[in-house]
């Protein structure tokens, strides 16, 4: 079944909206598999995968968003700024790329893609531990 354009961008938004509201309800279907940050969660008993996992930021504000909506496959790509990714620049927004597929108005795929200022996004060494950043509020969950 065909998704109207707004469902299909409602699902991606409630997953960034989560990102900085951590009230806001994701619709995240099953099975699910998530390909984020090297993380993925497609492996095993398919009927179990689930990209509710947590680890999912929080207090981080999703910015600047673009979107390409493909209705015939239910997918939304948001083009958006993610602010606080790269720990070097933790008060700027990271290039990021977040793709959702959606199906029957539940998330069953995301993948995404990200474009640090520096190797690692500074979680590798190369940048200031996330504790001594001066910034309020900011913590990555799992």
């Amino acid at each position: 079944m065909r998704l109207p354009r707004e469902t299909i961008k409602a699902a991606g938004d409630a997953y960034a909206d989560r990102c900085n509201d951590v009230s806001v309800q994701v619709p995240f279907g099953t099975p699910c598999a998530r390909l984020e940050g090297g993380a993925y969660t497609g492996r095993g008993n398919l009927s179990a995968n689930t990209c509710d996992i947590g680890g999912l930021p929080e207090h981080i504000p999703m910015v600047n968003r673009r979107y390409v909506v493909d209705e015939v496959y239910g997918v939304v790509d948001i083009f958006m700024g993610f602010t606080g990714l790269d720990r070097t620049r933790n008060d700027t927004a990271t290039p990021d790329s977040h793709l959702f597929r959606v199906v029957d108005g539940k998330i069953r795929y995301i993948h995404t893609a990200s474009a640090c200022f520096v190797d690692g996004c500074g979680m590798n060494g190369t940048g200031p531990p996330l504790n001594t950043l001066g910034r309020r509020g900011v913590s990555f969950s799992g």
